[in-house]
């Protein structure tokens, strides 16, 4: 990616060949939070069932607080998903694309992409059914959605206390902080709290469990809620060098 002018805020990388894929980076640093729209926090990838079809999804934190159904995409920042295709893993050379995004600074934003195979979409965010381009090879969703990814945060947060309460027994420590090994009574202990809430044995639960957004101005709960770019595309137009292919994702704002 060129960096004149620009400057990647974020990223994600893996590869897809048939199945499903995804990476997440929740919350990056201060630079990157003052403006939480153009935060990367997950990137989705998988087939539709005929395998005609690609599916990708680039979600964002949007807002510190989860984002809500009026929630923007910044009018400063180009959204790209990276897309490389290849013959085999490990090919020299693969060809390279990019589906990049934009909005506007309406209250409906409207957005504008463009797609490999001179694809292009525009029209406003938020249709549920998506914004199709002429030749309907590319249609595209943007706007608040449940975020995905599933963190039990309480139990995680109780799983590294006991772990710490147990430390002085599980010296020593590796490089990277991890104790050299984890007694059996101080693994049940972990267990047992990362299937629970961490609050007395209560069930496990999704810290970024929010409501979906449907229409725009529609209501949505603001926990857990992230910016969604959701777009289909038919898999010719992403495997022009082969059937491996690999996405990345950047948000990009001028200096």
């Amino acid at each position: 990616m060129t960096r004149t002018g620009l400057w990647p805020t974020a990223l994600a990388l893996f590869a897809l060949n048939g199945g499903a894929a995804y990476a997440a980076d929740h919350r990056d640093g201060p630079s990157v939070l003052t403006d939480p729209s153009t935060d990367i926090t997950d990137v989705y990838t998988w087939m539709s069932s005929d395998g005609a079809k690609a599916y990708l999804v680039l979600d964002l934190q949007g807002a510190n607080t989860g984002a809500t159904a009026t929630t923007k995409f910044s009018d400063k920042a180009l959204y790209v998903l990276h897309l490389t295709s290849q013959a085999a893993y490990g090919a020299t050379n693969p060809a390279a694309d990019t589906i990049v995004c934009r909005f506007d600074t309406a209250s409906v934003q409207n957005l504008e992409c463009w797609g490999p195979g001179n694809e292009y979409v525009k029209g406003a965010s938020g249709n549920v059914s998506g914004i199709a381009s002429a030749s309907g090879r590319m249609r595209v969703f943007a706007g608040p959605r449940n975020d995905p990814f599933y963190f039990n945060i309480r139990g995680f947060l109780a799983a590294t206390s006991a772990v710490k309460t147990a430390a002085p027994t599980l010296m020593p420590f590796d490089k990277a902080g991890c104790p050299g090994k984890i007694d059996v009574a101080t693994s049940g202990v972990v267990v047992g709290v990362l299937a629970s809430n961490g609050a007395g044995g209560a069930a496990a639960d999704d810290f970024g469990a929010g409501g979906k957004s449907g229409a725009p101005g529609a209501t949505v709960a603001t926990n857990g809620n992230v910016l969604s770019i959701v777009i289909a595309i038919d898999k010719a137009l992403v495997t022009t060098g082969g059937p491996v292919v690999g996405v990345w994702a950047s948000t990009n704002k001028s200096n």
